[in-house]
């Protein structure tokens, strides 16, 4: 279990972030996850994801690059409304991620979700493929992405991982 304790932190950023304290894992809602152009999926929260919901050939298909956003639609997550949206944040799984590219990737999300009409979405706080960004920044940059949107991302503080 990964559980990252800031709620001291978390206050006056935006009306579309809002904090939970349940598992990011099982969320009814669409989630949200960090992932490399590579789709070497291998460790941490964004291989749970894969042998949660696998289909890499249909992610592949939606030609993967720095800053693009792969959607799971509900008919292949078999969860009713239920899309899992996979952020490119880097090309490799070992390389840094840069804050552009997370911007970007966070920009097509707000993109994305406004066209095919999603007007909620769950984030871990704790996401490996987000890299070393500072928190403060990355909330930050939601509150601006997200603002004057009907849209709430769901910062969740924890998730349970699986040994495979």
């Amino acid at each position: 279990m990964f559980v990252y304790d800031f709620s001291h932190s978390f206050t006056g950023w935006s009306s579309n972030l809002r904090l939970e304290h349940t598992d990011f894992l099982t969320a009814r809602r669409s989630l949200v996850v960090s992932v490399a152009a590579n789709l070497d999926i291998k460790m941490r929260l964004s291989a749970e994801i894969d042998r949660e919901y696998g289909h890499r050939e249909f992610l592949f298909r939606q030609r993967p690059e720095l800053g693009k956003i792969l959607a799971l639609p509900p008919a292949l997550t078999a969860e009713r409304g239920k899309y899992v949206f996979l952020a490119v944040t880097r090309k490799k799984d070992w390389d840094r991620v840069l804050l552009e590219d997370l911007y970007t990737s966070m920009e097509n999300l707000r993109n994305k979700l406004m066209e095919i009409g999603i007007n909620s979405v769950s984030l871990p706080i704790i996401d490996p493929g987000r890299g070393t960004i500072k928190l403060s920044d990355f909330y930050s940059m939601l509150a601006t992405i997200f603002f004057g949107t009907d849209i709430t991302i769901c910062l969740h503080d924890r998730y349970y991982l699986t040994q495979a």
